[in-house]
């Protein structure tokens, strides 16, 4: 049983982000920043310039609970990186979630065993797991914060 471990955290990852992103994206929550401190995501590994990226911002409170972003943004893809500017934070500790919706239809799409299709990230680092808010999170203000895609 043991060997199928990685298998089962793998497809946790894909439903709690399908399921997270998916329904942030859905939410018609408008949180506006309300800080002075702007952060830059350095977004690498983009597959193609198809679709757009999703970026959602959260505190501790609200890390991938769906709807409980701070802010987003939505940008056009750009096959390589991409450089997303977070205006208007507080300051304090933020975690950042990516997904790049490839067509457009604005839900992580996921294949027969509810791994993600297209590509997603989290600030900092990128496991194949989820990661906690604490090994995601970035102080605000920060100069430039990696998030590397996974397809």
């Amino acid at each position: 049983m043991a060997r199928f471990l990685p298998f089962s955290r793998t497809l946790r990852l894909g439903a709690a982000l399908g399921a997270a992103l998916w329904l942030t994206a859905a939410s018609q929550a408008t949180a506006e920043p309300q800080g002075t401190l702007s952060t830059r995501l350095a977004i690498s590994k983009v597959r193609s310039a198809q679709g757009n990226v999703f970026v959602a911002v959260y505190d501790r409170s609200g890390w991938l609970v769906p709807g409980k972003f701070k802010t987003y943004r939505t940008v056009r893809a750009r096959t390589g990186e991409l450089t997303v500017t977070i205006p208007g934070l507080s300051r304090g500790r933020y975690a950042v979630a990516v997904f790049h919706d490839e067509n457009k239809n604005g839900v992580v799409d996921t294949n027969w065993l509810g791994l993600p299709k297209e590509g997603f990230g989290f600030s900092r680092l990128s496991p194949l797991r989820v990661p906690s808010f604490d090994e995601a999170s970035f102080e605000a203000g920060t100069q430039v914060v990696p998030v590397q895609l996974r397809y």
